[in-house]
């Protein structure tokens, strides 16, 4: 996940027979990723200019990326009144806790959650997805990990219930590259969920006293959750 996308390199194979894509690298106001693919000597990238973002994609392929370019958007200015998508101005970012492995993924920081969605495979969290609330309307966020022949469990929030913290287990289960989450129970301001998974060898409870958690972030491979980690926002007196 990135907020802001600066700018994008790219390579072609020297020896292919048409014009394709072959690598992909991303740089943001914070890092860089990538590449993804294998670099080969013939590279080119773009640059966005000076206060502008690369805000979409346009481009070409057959049963290869052939093309790729980039569409400009000037940077949205807190003065302006304008926030990155998904984030806000008093939210706090605390750290993800898990294992060292899989890809990151940022829902971003909103006003609320409104519901929660939990698939469990047979050695730990598989799948995530949570709905929120910003500016009064449902906002649903991405798929995290696999979903598994069993169907998420849900936990709903009531109107006027927020999330004051969230327990995370996780372990290092054989045959996994890295510890895995295995459980998740969230805490509101009116009750507790059920746990979503088993106790694993390690327990960490993520909150920020006086906060409420509006978003969610962290690490996930093909099919399990390594990490997870949450955005905060005071609590409205």
């Amino acid at each position: 996940f990135f907020r802001f996308g600066f700018g994008y390199a790219g390579s072609l194979p020297d020896d292919f027979q048409e014009d394709a894509i072959a690598a992909l690298a991303f740089r943001t106001n914070k890092t860089e990723y990538g590449p993804f693919g294998n670099k080969t000597g013939n590279q080119f990238s773009i640059q966005a200019p000076k206060d502008n973002q690369i805000a979409g994609f346009q481009g070409t392929s057959s049963n290869v990326l052939n093309s790729i370019d980039v569409h400009f958007a000037p940077i949205p200015s807190a003065s302006a009144g304008g926030q990155p998508a998904g984030s806000a101005a008093s939210a706090k970012k605390l750290e993800a806790k898990g294992g060292n492995a899989g890809n990151p993924w940022d829902d971003g920081a909103h006003d609320g959650v409104k519901k929660v969605c939990v698939g469990q495979g047979e050695c730990g969290v598989t799948y995530v997805k949570f709905v929120y609330e910003k500016d009064s309307k449902e906002v649903p966020g991405n798929d995290h990990g696999k979903k598994t022949l069993l169907a998420p469990e849900e936990f709903v929030l009531d109107p006027n219930e927020y999330i004051t913290a969230v327990e995370i287990n996780y372990d290092n289960i054989f045959g996994t590259e890295s510890e895995i989450i295995t459980m998740l129970k969230f805490m509101t301001n009116k009750r507790t969920s059920p746990p979503f998974g088993l106790e694993g060898a390690k327990s960490v409870l993520l909150k920020e006293d006086g906060h409420k958690i509006v978003g969610f972030h962290g690490k996930a491979g093909a099919d399990i959750l390594h990490q997870v980690g949450v955005h905060v926002k005071p609590i409205s007196k």
